[in-house]
């Protein structure tokens, strides 16, 4: 009798359990659900792809992207590989963090890489309290760099967590793109994620594999990466993320050399003004 209760237990257990671990696993691999932990895991278009077909008449075009910084140990290593490279890369800048590294802004620039607003604190308490406050940080990073390079760079910016962050007010959020599309300013997401946006350290190897292995799915590659304090393993990668996105013949480009073409594949994959 008790065999016969024990295996009717399993049965039960087994009919609610395998349910709820194919839910898990869903969510497990699905970079477009966020935490709160990580407002920027991630909004990667899972049903969206680029054409990368042999008989594809569009050049893959790869855009480098750095968040959070600048900061004193990785930014300038990181502009020291680009510049190796003779690769150009897109940084979108943390106003007060630009205001402590004034020469490094200046020679982001000077190098030819793209800079643009990713917010003046970066705290999203702050930013995301209402449309009016996110316009003053706006404004106030723009400042900054406007500042520091002579150039003012508010045709792009990328909202920190990405435009549909789970952290912020739907409604909130709602209103900010739509000020920024009144305002000809473009917010640019991601479609690859070098997954460095999390507060534990990932080994240079899995943001390599990361990049290499969401890049072949598209012709058009938007890659989020950081160059802010504690991405040294970003650093580490990015040397054999060029190397390889070189010779699969991805051409680099920045934000300010982007075609019309280009930008309506980007709005096609959810990347840009989504």
């Amino acid at each position: 009798m008790k065999e016969k209760n024990f295996i009717l237990i399993e049965m039960i257990f087994l009919v609610f359990l395998v349910p709820f671990m194919m839910q898990v696993n869903a969510y497990a691999y699905d970079e477009s659900v966020t935490t709160n932990k990580n407002p920027e895991k991630e909004l990667i278009p899972q049903k969206v792809y680029g054409d990368v077909s042999e008989n594809s008449t569009h050049k893959k075009v790869v855009y480098l992207t750095f968040d959070d910084g600048p900061s004193k140990n990785n930014t300038p290593e990181i502009l020291d590989i680009l510049n190796k490279n003779n690769v150009k890369a897109s940084f979108f800048l943390i106003g007060k963090k630009a205001e402590l590294n004034k020469d490094i802004v200046k020679n982001l620039y000077s190098s030819g890489m793209c800079i643009f607003s990713h917010s003046y604190s970066h705290e999203y308490e702050k930013i995301y309290k209402s449309k009016e406050a996110y316009i003053e940080d706006f404004s106030a990073c723009n400042s900054v760099i406007s500042n520091i390079t002579g150039e003012k760079s508010y045709d792009f910016v990328r909202l920190p967590g990405g435009s549909y962050n789970k952290v912020s007010k739907d409604m909130v959020m709602n209103d900010i793109r739509q000020y920024l599309k009144s305002n000809n300013v473009k917010y640019i997401d991601w479609n690859v994620s070098s997954a460095d946006a999390t507060p534990y350290k990932v080994s240079s190897d899995t943001i390599r594999d990361n990049v290499i292995s969401q890049c072949k799915y598209w012709d058009v590659s938007v890659v989020l990466m950081h160059d802010s304090e504690g991405k040294r393993s970003t650093v580490e990668a990015l040397p054999e993320i060029i190397k390889y996105l070189k010779e699969d013949g991805y051409t680099f480009k920045t934000f300010k050399d982007t075609d019309s073409e280009e930008i309506n594949r980007m709005i096609k994959y959810k990347i840009l003004n989504r």
